[in-house]
């Protein structure tokens, strides 16, 4: 070949690696330029990464080239990227990365299996998230700041007209009393008007001990502190005596309560109710929810008569209170079981919206579950279902065997 020919030859492949050294310089630019970090590693060892890949972790390039891309994750999230990286996944996940100062980050990670010249490698891009998590956090938290904000406003709103109704009913009266007396003397006031002065007291003042208690117990709740004091008692007779008083009291728009065990229905006015059902449960607590239902029965009710049923099954017992009032709506049926929530505007009936919450908090301490089945306008069914296992409860519980003996301060409640 002439040396001319050869010239040109050598001159066009000098030409060729010169442009091959540029492109590759060109593709190297763009690799160290771009926002992500690029790690391309073989087995776990990093074979190149890019300016950024390094930058993130507080590296310089040539510090990352032959480590394992491990040594860049948290102990705690290893292993998750390790399974990550063998199932070949392409789909994005989060982990926390480690920087070299030892402070971790929130990356996002996406990796890609990629064949070259026979080797198996895995290409990533990994991006700091970090000041996307933190602001995403302070708007969950903000968002539940204003949630909680709307909350106590709500509650603020309705124990002030719930606090105010019997105070005002005791206020008017006593100054009715009162002018009375400056008018007329002692004498304005004859047995029947000091019993009915009496009465409205005493219930007025039932209803703002049971607004307080309520509080208090959603207070002892929201901080773990509402205990249970287990005891064996009989519940046919708390039962008993529950309806007995809520009868006795009841006024003439009320229904009144029948209490059904074993099949056999029995209005209680004719004396206890035949039969015994020893638990082992708080006993406090128990009252508690069955007040609760029973009134919320005479207060939906609509002056139809309420039935209490107390059947006894396998480990368990189970009491069920029907009335055939409003009825709840199927939207609301969970809605009820929740803070400040009722079926119906505070305008037209009173509470608090704390008494369901309250039962099911105390039902589910006991290991035991309420539900509620009913339509609008044709009554409701509350069930509630407690195991009746004292050995059982005593291992749960962690108690010693014996019977538990109820503490009579508040704050063992």
């Amino acid at each position: 070949m002439p040396w001319s020919l050869r010239y040109v030859s050598l001159r066009t492949r000098l030409k060729l690696v010169v442009q091959n050294r540029e492109k590759s310089q060109w593709f190297q630019n763009l690799f160290d330029s771009a926002f992500e970090g690029i790690v391309v590693h073989e087995g776990g060892r990093i074979v190149d990464a890019n300016e950024s890949f390094a930058r993130i972790f507080g590296y310089l390039r040539e510090d990352v080239i032959g480590k394992n891309v491990l040594d860049f994750v948290s102990h705690d999230f290893q292993r998750v990227v390790s399974d990550k990286i063998a199932s070949t996944s392409e789909e994005p996940y989060e982990s926390n990365g480690l920087r070299r100062d030892g402070t971790e980050i929130c990356i996002e990670i996406r990796g890609k299996k990629h064949f070259m010249q026979g080797r198996s490698l895995r290409l990533a891009a990994v991006v700091d998230v970090t000041a996307r998590k933190k602001s995403e956090h302070d708007r969950v938290l903000y968002e539940a700041s204003q949630e909680a904000v709307r909350t106590r406003d709500e509650f603020i709103s309705i124990a002030s007209h719930e606090l105010k109704t019997p105070l005002a009913i005791i206020k008017i009266r006593t100054q009715m009393t009162k002018r009375s007396v400056a008018k007329e003397g002692l004498s304005a006031l004859n047995s029947e008007k000091v019993k009915q002065f009496v009465d409205l007291m005493d219930r007025q003042a039932d209803r703002l001990v049971r607004l307080v208690e309520d509080m208090l117990d959603v207070s002892r709740i929201s901080s773990g502190k509402l205990r249970m004091n287990w005891e064996e008692f009989d519940l046919v007779s708390l039962a008993t005596e529950i309806v007995t008083s809520m009868n006795s009291t009841a006024g003439e728009e009320q229904g009144q309560v029948s209490i059904t065990l074993y099949g056999i229905t029995s209005d209680v006015t004719s004396g206890p109710v035949s039969g015994a059902l020893p638990i082992w449960a708080d006993r406090f607590r128990i009252e508690q929810v069955l007040v609760n239902l029973l009134a919320n029965a005479l207060k939906y009710g609509k002056g139809m008569p309420i039935q209490l049923e107390i059947r006894s099954e396998t480990d368990a017992v189970k009491l069920i209170v029907r009335d055939q009032g409003m009825g709840i709506a199927k939207e609301d049926q969970t809605r009820i079981f929740e803070r400040f929530e009722r079926a119906v505007s505070s305008a037209n009936i009173s509470g608090l919206g704390l008494g369901l919450y309250i039962c099911k908090y105390i039902i589910e301490a006991h290991h035991g579950t309420i539900e509620v089945e009913s339509e609008s306008g044709k009554g409701a069914k509350f069930s509630v279902t407690l195991p009746n296992s004292p050995l059982k409860l005593l291992k749960r519980e962690g108690l010693k065997s014996g019977y538990g003996k109820r503490r009579k301060e508040s704050g063992d409640r």
